[in-house]
């Protein structure tokens, strides 16, 4: 099946909190989100009707719009949501901690849309074709200061809020982020779109707590080279003729991983170059501001009513009820919530929870301070409940479900070359776990978990290696699990200049 080609539509900010809000009222606010999930699983627990109804209205946005970026098909996506949610419910009982259930949801949700994409040999993670006609129609915010291209308006973003009004900023930065490693991607959208703690992304992609800091911090950094580097491309046109030249040498006509390290060398002797990538907004608070893609209301009800006849009970969900002509068309998790956010106060006290902001704890967002949320008293909105109910909930440790692991890195020395002859430069791998090691590139493969050799990847003659003219060639280790699922993978780049 081919992906759906419509263009995404980007509706509402990421995230209930707003991105825009200080660091602890968001903490505050992903506290009691967290603890309101608690209260509705231990409510689906006790057979209420209602209560998962309740929690696919909370999370059907978010496990759709993840779903989507991995299919690049909105049908697809559906489907694995309802798959998802079909699944959550028959497994709720194996959940251990109710605090985690998002992360656990979203968990089962990857998954299922990675088998599928595995199935329909799709591996790109957004709908390329989509986000480029957004570029080209220029579905920007209509405040937009006219003869300013995308990338001079993204430079000069000083407020998350001009991300989630502009389509164009939107599908850029998404642009940019496709050129990094697909652990990269999904660990920015977990942590900055979904704002979920490492050790919750952790959960998610199959990382311990520890590899899920480095993760975040190692993705953070990408991010910002990424969308710099996407400014100075402009849309492969760069307004700087040598880095035009450059990129024109090496063949390169799309932004991706080739196209950031030819950018990314490029502007290290380039001083015009670095004063035009500044950025006056930290990226990771840009990527933090994309919306949720839209969901269309008659795409949502077909899901809750699949739902329904395969014996969930879905109770008084939103996506049951007949369309009222006021209510819009396409969801947002903004929208959504204000369907179930409305209703009875219950007092939920949260015991032994305590979240750190220090940057070493793995935090998307950096400040200067370090707030934190000790032990307390949280507010949670769930509709329909007796009045003066008091639930207690105790923070459990996550017991993570066994999954595989590995991890995998590459390096060479020296990185690059003059053409059009020079001594062949050394290639370093290691890896650890998985079923399978694959270790490709020019000249080079092998199924070692590690090694180090010479690797020419021109030819070889009188013991220099000759390549002709300016090139970039990309060496990749990736190590696979026992279903051939990738666990880890890293790449380098070897550049060749005149």
């Amino acid at each position: 099946m081919e992906p759906n080609k419509r263009t995404p539509q980007f509706v509402g900010q990421a995230g209930q909190s707003g991105v825009d809000a200080p660091e602890d009222e968001r903490t505050a606010q992903r506290t009691q989100e967290r603890a309101e999930d608690a209260v509705l699983v231990d409510r689906v627990r006790s057979s209420d009707p209602d209560a998962f109804g309740l929690l696919y209205d909370r999370w059907f946005v978010r496990v759709h719009d993840l779903a989507f970026r991995i299919t690049r098909d909105e049908a697809a996506a559906a489907d694995v949501a309802q798959d998802a949610f079909l699944r959550a419910w028959q497994n709720l009982a194996t959940l251990e901690d109710p605090l985690a259930f998002g992360g656990w949801l979203l968990r089962i949700a990857r998954n299922r849309a990675l088998d599928r994409q595995r199935r329909e040999k799709r591996s790109l993670v957004v709908d390329d074709e989509g986000f480029t006609m957004i570029e080209v129609t220029g579905a920007g915010s209509a405040l937009a200061p006219a003869g300013f291209s995308a990338e001079e308006r993204l430079g000069a973003v000083a407020n998350p809020a001009q991300i989630a009004e502009d389509n164009e900023l939107s599908a850029l930065l998404w642009e940019s982020a496709r050129a990094l490693p697909e652990r990269d991607q999904e660990v920015l959208d977990l942590g900055l779109r979904h704002e979920m703690s490492p050790a919750d992304i952790g959960e998610v992609v199959g990382l311990s707590r520890n590899a899920a800091n480095q993760a975040v911090h190692r993705a953070r950094g990408r991010l910002k080279e990424a969308v710099e580097a996407r400014v100075l491309w402009h849309r492969g046109k760069p307004k700087c003729s040598e880095l035009t030249s450059e990129l024109k040498e090496a063949g390169i006509e799309d932004f991706d991983a080739l196209a950031l390290a030819c950018i990314g060398s490029h502007v290290t002797d380039c001083k015009k170059c670095q004063g035009r990538r500044a950025l006056q907004l930290d990226p990771s608070k840009m990527f933090a501001a994309v919306p949720f893609l839209g969901v269309a209301w008659a795409l949502r009800a077909q899901t809750a009513h699949a739902l329904s006849n395969a014996g969930v009970p879905m109770g008084k969900s939103v996506g049951l009820a007949p369309r009222d002509p006021d209510r819009p068309r396409r969801f947002s998790n903004r929208r959504a919530s204000k369907f179930i956010g409305a209703g009875l106060v219950v007092v939920v006290v949260l015991t032994g929870l305590v979240f750190s902001g220090e940057v070493g704890d793995g935090r998307l967002f950096e400040s200067e301070s370090s707030p934190q949320v000790t032990p307390s008293t949280v507010v949670a909105v769930i509709p329909e409940l007796t009045p003066e109910v008091t639930v207690t909930t105790r923070a459990r440790g996550l017991v993570p479900t066994p999954v595989e692991t590995g991890t995998a890195s590459i390096s060479i020395s020296p990185g690059s070359a003059i053409c059009c002859s020079f001594v062949s430069p050394t290639i370093t791998w290691s890896s650890t776990g998985g079923a399978r090691v694959e270790v490709l590139g020019d000249n080079l493969s092998s199924s070692f978990p590690s090694g180090s050799t010479e690797i020419c990847p021109g030819s070889t003659t009188t013991g220099k290696c000759e390549v002709a003219g300016s090139s970039l060639f990309v060496y990749r280790v990736t190590v696979y699990g026992t279903s051939d699922q990738v666990l880890a993978e890293s790449t380098v780049v070897f550049s060749v200049r005149n």
